[in-house]
């Protein structure tokens, strides 16, 4: 089962229990991470990250987004084993198990002794400026993926509104960029996108 079938089943999941869902969420400002579902229910986020195996680099994506959220899950299709499970429990990691379009919540996260650093008014504020759901962990082919989705509702954008700036194309071209700057480099360096060229190119 691939990440992205994991990831329909994870968030219909969270979604029959009440919580909005939103996909590929960015970490950071200046991060290129991204949080592969994000369930949030009034303030209460928790972060989950989607892998076919319990390894070591969805428990290193789950213990960074501990710095968000207490309340974090590593989602695999594969029974884990228990080395794994028990490096999960000392951190406070919960673990489910997709089998058959179920999940099984094998451990629940601890939501406490966990030392926030990031901060939570920050991510909340992204999620506003995203649509909710979407497919998390899907394979980018080439010319096909958000900057490209983002870069051409830009292009369009600025057709009605030539001298537009970073800050306002932001604001009203829908986005999942932390910043306007963020939006900008990675159009510049995912699209081949430079405002310049743009806005000559339609004089």
């Amino acid at each position: 089962m691939k990440e992205s079938e994991l990831s329909n089943i994870v968030s219909d999941w969270f979604k029959s229990r009440g919580y909005e869902i939103y996909t590929e969420v960015p970490y950071g400002k200046y991060s290129y991470k991204r949080i592969d579902i994000v369930a949030k229910n009034e303030n209460v986020v928790i972060p989950v990250e989607l892998k076919i195996s319990l390894n070591e680099a969805v428990f290193y994506q789950s213990l960074i987004n501990q710095n968000i959220s207490p309340w974090c899950y590593s989602a695999v299709s594969k029974n884990p084993q228990k080395k794994s499970l028990r490096r999960h429990i000392e951190h406070g990691i919960g673990v489910m198990l997709i089998k058959d379009n179920k999940v099984s919540v094998l451990l629940e996260p601890s939501g406490k002794d966990v030392k926030l650093n990031y901060s939570r008014t920050e991510l909340l504020g992204r999620l506003e400026n995203m649509e909710q759901g979407g497919i998390a962990g899907m394979p980018n082919q080439k010319g096909v993926g958000p900057a490209q989705t983002v870069g051409k509702a830009v292009r369009e954008y600025l057709l009605l509104n030539p001298s537009a700036s970073w800050k306002e194309l932001y604001a009203n071209v829908n986005n999942h960029y932390s910043c306007p700057s963020s939006m900008c480099t990675a159009l510049k360096f995912r699209c081949n996108f430079s405002m310049t060229e743009h806005r000559k190119n339609t004089h």
